[in-house]
């Protein structure tokens, strides 16, 4: 059968499933409808797979079972005996189902319909079920592959002076996407537990460190208007002052962390429209609603921020996501989410002490967007990270849905303004990266890992080698 009869056969399916599910839960008040698939070579030949199952209806699905597990033509490898039982999975409930195939014959990389058949109960009556999901087979390792290149500019920048307005949107709901599920491996003991836990020691022992500044994060602490749910916390130190970050808001310190100052990226890197207060001008409607703007970048500062000092260039390095420009701040998320990107801002401690104290400054920025990775039209890039070895500085991120991306650049060309060489891998290839971050302090070799089931895991390096750039 051609590649082109083979998807439309795959598309017929999944809308033939669609349709079905709609029905069933018409009648049963149970949906059942999958996440995005886990999939590890575990061993030469062998595929595990986890395919999230959720409930999506409003009825709880009884003693739910799986009768049929099929990839493509073939059959669930043993063990797995038939049928597997899972259990109730209640309205709202998610759960994985699990299986292994010989994948000898399928290539690194193809793609495969997975076909999940079973039953369940509502009451006293008994209902079956179907799911189909495609699977992307995981690249073969070990391996390597040349990076993807492209030369970018560098914009020049004096960010207003805001601080946080009193209307600091405040979010609580988590816009992170579930990522694929882990394939389950056998139970193993890697390591004997010898002890139980123990207790903080708050009266014998070291004596408490005396003039170490304190620091809280959330609504009461030391930033105000904190956005997202969890909080997360991220900063670094240099030259005397302190850039911190949670979320979607700011604040700096030019006292070793005595006294901290809220900042407004907002007003700050042209994501919104503000008056010279700091007030968003032109709103015209309330935070978070379809109305509210004008967006000036994508759909707004999103959700997750990094930075991080290097000491080799005397330069804050800070990393701010945005939502998808069809999504306008993370409302419409039924529509296909549009161009994403994370705009990267350098700038030295010096010049962050010179713009807080009303005196010239010079800060910089480049984008790195879907468009610039190649990555086709809406694509969404989440849940960034930032690390830098000797001579490149590197941020991983998911393209979600796919796998993770590892892009570096060089520091040099981050201290001189001017244009910045991006390389990044190819986001199919990290798959199994899923999530991940970079290890720190790596020197001159990056590495980073993901599941390749429960009991492994597969270790990416980037060696820098001799950099002329």
């Amino acid at each position: 059968m051609s590649t082109f009869a083979s998807g439309l056969r795959a598309l017929f399916l999944l809308l033939l499933t669609a349709a079905s599910l709609g029905a069933a839960a018409q009648r049963t008040g149970v949906s059942l409808i999958s996440g995005f698939p886990g999939a590890a070579t575990a061993e030469p030949g062998l595929l595990r797979v986890a395919l999230p199952v959720k409930n999506h209806g409003r009825a709880d699905a009884l003693d739910l079972q799986v009768s049929a597990l099929r990839l493509g033509s073939l059959a669930q490898l043993e063990p797995g005996a038939l049928p597997i039982v899972l259990g109730d999975l209640p309205a709202g409930a998610t759960l994985n189902v699990q299986a292994s195939f010989d994948r000898s014959a399928l290539a690194a990389g193809s793609r495969a319909l997975l076909r999940v058949t079973g039953s369940y109960r509502v009451g006293s009556k008994r209902y079956g079920f179907t799911i189909n999901r495609i699977v992307t087979l995981p690249a073969d390792a070990p391996g390597t592959r040349t990076l993807n290149s492209v030369l970018t500019a560098v914009t020049t920048l004096i960010p207003g002076r805001f601080l946080v307005p009193s209307e600091m949107p405040i979010k609580t709901a988590n816009p992170n996407p579930p990522g694929p599920a882990v394939p389950l491996s056998p139970a193993r003991v890697l390591l004997p537990v010898t002890s139980g836990g123990s207790e903080i020691n708050t009266s014998g022992g070291q004596p408490p460190r005396t003039g170490v500044p304190s620091f809280s994060f959330g609504p009461g602490g030391r930033f105000t208007g904190v956005t997202g749910n969890p909080p997360d916390p991220n900063g670094a130190s240099g030259g005397g002052v302190i850039l911190t970050t949670v979320n979607t808001t700011a604040a700096i310190s030019l006292d070793g962390g005595a006294t901290f100052t809220n900042i407004n990226p907002y007003c700050m890197f042209g994501y919104v429209t503000c008056d010279a207060a700091g007030s968003w001008a032109g709103a015209d409607g309330a935070f978070g609603t379809a109305d509210d703007g004008p967006f000036l970048l994508d759909g707004n500062l999103c959700c997750d921020q990094a930075v991080v000092y290097v000491p080799a260039i005397d330069r804050f390095v800070w990393l701010m996501q945005t939502w998808p420009d069809n999504w306008r701040d993370g409302s419409n998320r039924m529509n296909p989410p549009g161009n994403n990107r994370v705009r990267i801002v350098v700038v030295s401690p010096q010049d962050v002490r010179n713009w807080a104290n009303g005196a010239a400054s010079s800060w910089v920025f480049f984008d790195l967007s879907t468009a610039l990775f190649g990555l086709g039209a809406n694509q969404w890039l989440d849940y960034p990270s930032l690390t830098v070895g000797d001579r490149f500085l590197y941020m991983s991120i998911d393209q979600v849905g796919t796998g993770l991306l590892v892009a570096r650049m060089p520091l040099n060309q981050i201290a001189n303004v001017g244009t910045v060489t991006v390389e990044w891998t190819t986001t199919s290839d990290g798959a199994m990266a899923y999530g991940s971050h970079l290890m720190l302090n790596t020197r001159d070799i990056m590495y980073w890992a993901g599941h390749n089931g429960t009991d492994k895991l597969r270790v990416f390096d980037m060696p820098e080698g001799v950099v002329e750039l």
